[in-house]
Formats: C-alpha cells, sequence, structure tokens
C-alpha cells in the first residue's frame, strides 16, 4: 500500500517537471549550480495539424535538493501579450515515466500560469530538481513532447524555473548521488510543496516555433493545348489557407480567382498570339498565404501549355470617327469582321476581306474584331477599341446691356439678333454654337413727390428739385430714377389730406386696401413704383374703397402714390411680404 501511494506520488512529480522541459526548447550552457534542461534538435519550422514531438533531459548541476517551480507564457505573433487558452490554437502535452514501465501524459491548457499537479488530495507546485536529474543520479526519466498547432503563426513559449525559499514535504522516495563535480555520494530525499515562496528565477528561457499551413497546389483540370485568342481555364486544387497567388510568376493575360469554400485557383484568360520560337509557354504556379509567416516554405506547379500554329489578324487604321462619318480597317488576313454595339458603328463587308467601312451612326464605344479559321482553329484579331465623338449643337442666349459689346469668335456684337458660329471640336467634329444676343435698354423713370420732406435710399430731401439716383435692374443695366420733389409749406392743409388716405396692411401679404374720403365729383389714381422708380400699377379709381392685387408681386419695397388732377398729394412706402 505505501508503495503505491509513493508511485502516484512520482507519478504526479513526474508531470510537473516535464512541463520545465516543454518550456525550455533549446539547451544552453550554463555555470555550476545552474539547472539545465537538454532535448533534441527541432526544425526550422513546421506544419499545422501535425504532431511535434521532442525529448528532454534535466541536469540539475547538484541542486537537486532545490525546491522548485515552474512559470510559463505562450505568446502568438504577438510577443508581448500572451494567449488566453491552448486549446484556441492547438494541444501541449508531455509524457513521462512515472513507476517501472508506467507512463503519465499531461495537458498544457493555460496560456500563462504556474504548472501544478495533484496526486490525491494536494496540490503540488513546487519540486526538488532531483526527481528528474541527470548529473548526479540517472533517474532515467526522459520527457516526451507532444506539441500541436493548428492555426499558422509564430509561436513564442518562454519559462522560469524559480527557486523557492520553503522546504517542501517528505515524500518518502530516496536515492544516492554518484560524487560528480558539485555532488556528494549520501542519499537523498524527494520533496514537494503546494506553494512556492519567494520564487528566484534560476533559469529561464525562450524559444520560438514557426508554425506554417501546408500550402499546397496540384493541377485539377482544364486543357493544355490552345488556339491563339481562345479562353483558357486551368484549375488547381490549394491549400486551406491559401489565399493569394504569385503574380509576379504568371503572364500578364492570366487572370487568377481563389475560391476559398472549394479551396480551388482558376487560371484564365485569352492565350496569346502564335510565337514559332516560344508555341510552349512555360510559367510557374505558386500559390500564398497571408496567414503564414513569411519564412514558411511556398507550394508550386510547373505549368506548361501550347499555342496552335494559327494566324492571329491584326487590325490597323484609326481608333476614332465623327457621327455620321465612315473610315476604312485594315486586316493583315482576309477575315470575318464584327462589331460589339451596332447602335455606334456597323460593318459593310459581304465576304472575307483584308479591308473594311466602318459607318458611324452615334456617339459611343464600340469593340471591333476580326476572326479567322486557320489550322483547325478560330482565331479573333485583339480588341480594337473604337470611338464615336458627338457633333455639337450648343445653343447659347445672352444678355448685353444698351451701349456695351458682346465678343463672340472675335466679332464684336452691339445689335440683337441671332449669331452662328461654325467651328471644330477637340476630336475634329462639327461644333455649331447658335447664339441668341439680347440687347437690354437703359431706363429713365421718374417720380413726383410732394411731401413737407422726403426719404429716398437713405437720404432725405427737405428742398424742392429734380433728385437723380442710379440703380440696376434686374439684368444689371443701368436704371436712372428722377425725383420731383415739391416742399409743401401749407402743413396744416397737408395734413388733412393725409388724413383722407388709409393704406391698410403694412407690410401686405396679397391684398392691399386703399380707403380715401374724397368729393363726388373729384378722381383719383393710384400708382404703385418700386424703389426704383418703375411704375408696376397705375389705376383710376372713383371710387372710396380700393383693393389693389399684389399676389404677383415679389416681396420687397414698393411706394404707393395716390394722384390728384396729376398731383401727388399722398406717398407710402409698402413692405410686400
Amino acid at each position: 500500500m505505501k508503495n503505491s501511494f509513493f508511485r502516484k506520488i512520482i507519478h504526479s512529480i513526474t508531470i510537473v517537471l516535464l512541463s520545465v522541459f516543454v518550456s525550455l526548447f533549446a539547451s544552453t550552457n550554463v555555470s555550476a549550480q545552474t539547472p539545465e534542461i537538454e532535448f533534441t534538435e527541432l526544425d526550422d519550422y513546421y506544419v499545422t495539424s501535425h504532431e511535434i514531438t521532442c525529448t528532454a533531459r534535466v541536469y540539475s548541476y547538484g541542486l537537486i535538493d532545490q525546491l522548485c517551480s515552474i512559470f510559463y507564457t505562450l505568446y502568438k505573433d504577438d510577443f508581448n501579450t500572451p494567449i488566453t487558452s491552448v486549446g484556441d490554437y492547438g494541444t501541449i502535452e508531455y509524457t513521462v515515466r512515472s513507476q517501472g514501465s508506467d507512463y503519465v501524459t499531461q495537458t498544457i491548457t493555460e496560456g500563462i500560469g504556474y504548472l501544478s499537479v495533484k496526486p490525491l488530495w494536494t496540490t503540488y507546485t513546487a519540486f526538488t530538481l532531483g526527481i528528474f536529474d541527470n548529473y548526479c543520479v540517472n533517474r532515467n526519466r526522459p520527457v516526451a513532447l507532444s506539441i500541436t498547432f493548428d492555426t499558422p503563426g509564430e509561436y513564442k513559449f518562454t519559462s522560469e524555473i524559480q527557486s523557492c525559499s520553503n522546504s517542501g514535504s517528505n515524500l518518502f522516495s530516496s536515492y544516492p548521488a554518484n560524487g560528480a563535480t558539485g555532488c556528494d555520494t549520501e542519499t537523498h530525499r524527494d520533496y514537494a510543496a503546494s506553494s512556492c515562496s519567494n520564487p528566484t528565477t534560476l533559469f529561464s528561457e525562450a524559444i520560438f516555433l514557426t508554425i506554417c499551413d501546408q500550402n499546397f497546389v496540384e493541377f485539377l483540370s482544364g486543357v493544355t493545348e490552345y488556339c491563339p485568342s481562345e479562353s483558357i481555364n486551368l484549375v488547381y486544387t490549394i491549400g486551406e489557407y491559401d489565399d493569394s497567388v504569385d503574380m509576379a510568376l504568371l503572364p500578364v493575360w492570366i487572370n487568377p480567382i481563389i475560391d476559398r469554400v472549394a479551396n480551388t485557383l482558376t487560371l484564365s484568360g485569352n492565350a496569346p498570339a502564335y510565337d514559332s520560337e516560344n508555341s510552349t509557354i512555360n510559367f510557374v504556379v505558386r500559390t500564398l498565404s497571408t496567414i503564414n509567416p513569411e519564412t514558411c516554405p511556398e507550394a508550386t506547379v510547373n505549368q506548361s501549355i501550347m499555342i496552335a500554329n494559327a494566324q492571329t489578324p491584326v487590325i490597323s487604321g484609326d481608333n476614332m470617327i465623327c457621327e455620321g462619318g465612315t473610315i476604312t480597317l485594315t486586316s493583315d488576313i482576309a477575315s470575318t469582321w464584327s462589331s460589339s454595339n451596332i447602335e455606334v458603328a456597323t460593318i459593310e463587308q459581304t465576304e472575307l476581306d483584308t479591308e473594311v467601312t466602318i459607318l458611324s451612326l452615334n456617339p459611343g464605344t464600340t469593340i471591333i474584331t476580326c476572326q479567322i479559321h486557320d489550322n483547325e482553329c478560330d482565331v479573333n484579331s485583339n480588341p480594337f477599341i473604337f470611338d464615336v465623338n458627338e457633333n455639337y449643337e450648343i445653343s447659347l442666349i445672352e444678355s448685353i446691356c444698351d451701349g456695351e459689346i458682346y465678343l463672340f469668335d472675335g466679332q464684336e456684337l452691339i445689335i440683337a439678333g441671332e449669331h452662328a458660329l461654325s467651328t471644330t471640336s477637340q476630336y475634329g467634329c462639327d461644333s455649331i454654337i447658335n447664339l441668341s444676343l439680347q440687347v437690354t435698354e437703359l431706363s429713365n423713370t421718374e417720380f413726383f413727390i410732394e411731401d413737407e420732406s422726403y426719404t429716398w435710399n437713405a437720404t432725405e430731401y427737405t428742398e424742392n428739385g429734380d433728385y437723380v439716383q442710379t440703380f440696376s435692374d434686374e439684368n444689371g443695366c443701368d436704371s436712372t430714377v428722377t425725383l420731383h420733389l415739391t416742399i409743401i409749406t401749407d402743413i396744416a392743409s397737408h395734413s388733412i389730406v393725409k388724413e383722407t388716405i388709409n393704406i391698410y396692411p403694412n407690410p401686405v401679404s396679397e391684398s392691399l386696401h386703399i380707403d380715401i374720403i374724397k368729393d363726388s365729383n373729384t378722381s383719383y389714381s393710384i400708382i404703385l413704383t418700386d424703389v426704383t422708380g418703375k411704375v408696376l400699377i397705375k389705376k383710376d379709381y372713383a371710387s372710396e374703397n380700393n383693393i389693389l392685387d399684389l399676389s404677383p408681386i415679389s416681396g420687397g419695397v414698393y411706394f404707393i402714390s395716390i394722384l390728384n388732377d396729376n398731383k401727388i398729394i399722398s406717398t407710402s412706402m409698402v413692405n410686400k411680404e
């Protein structure tokens, strides 16, 4: 019973110390009293989903009684932030002999932490190095590592052998030392503890594993003999993570398409013209994986295709024409001609010919091709892009003020009328410009005011006289307005006149009411002018209550003048909303 108990403890200790070997993937030269691990050589890179194996041995260099623990971290690509779970990227296991022919396998699941083991009811995180030593004594416990990563990347595994200040518990297993340098010949016992007090680093190491997806490319389907200009279709099976292809190795007339669902690569394009010196075209198909580290190997296929000995027509001639015109194109071989867009241009051809007439119909672009049948091949010329340019006719309406000059193709125009100019566009096509020139006369208006004083465009006038101001009309031309002002000195009589007239509402929206108290034999005229003095409405009224419809007039400031016997007896400003 006691031996079985000790055997279980040894099993657990073996598992924990094996993690030391996992963390140290390269042997290093150390001085005496510094432990180290030796393990088998690793490769430059490994493939995803394939097992990586390595065997490690511990050398204590005399520290067989030192209680130690193992702290580790695992990184992927970003070597500053440890991963959270090993299971996100693969698995890490280690196997060690526990007792006799019994072996125990332990799994590392976390990306950072201390390695520990629980043989029965106690969890141990620290052990004496003599349990696995190969220096002072050969315990014959090599550690077999098994690592499998499913995701490509650069992995970094760092580890520390930390010495502990506590002594641990006696595991009741013993062994004699062999007297090597730094070792005695006495009998030693194994100790373990559930924690490591005051840990101090004795040994640290960082190892790197390059994990690559197995780049793969293999020819799947497609013919390898083509006629000139024939559509090419070559299909390859590629690796799961292959997401691009080395374009520098492919002919410029080949276009790659990758299907990540079906894991295929399709090369398409049109076969080039036959070349007697290069009738067989050789190129390399190399797939790439952007998720792979740069140092990962590549997968390639050497591909060859043959071009049949058939002539390729070559089209020559101008590649543009004006709308409605014709042009002649030629081919070095008698061919059948075609236009991809007969709404733009058509071809006049009755039989195989080396020369055809292109008739342009509408502005646009079409592709002209010619085809021959040679050596069992229907061979097309390279696409000949043909443009039909528009004949322009442009109509212009321009306006100038009386006395100004309008320049039209070097002509100085001052009179209203219709003018035409024939020219050519940038492509040499007919271009007609029709000009309708309008000449706006300068306006001269006047209005009469009788008042005690009058303010016109912020200027107050208090004396009799004629005053002139110049404005710009809606065409931008000068408009001269003359004010004939009569200052009324009979203030009382004038006030009586003002009281007989009522204009409302002000501001006005649509209808302006003008109430006039008048004698039965008196007639009045009502005039609406804008700020320039232009008369907009003039009406004669016999009634006392009058309404002006201002709805057609735009918003702004206007003047209402009431005339009696052609004399202005009242002028009021009205705001139109």
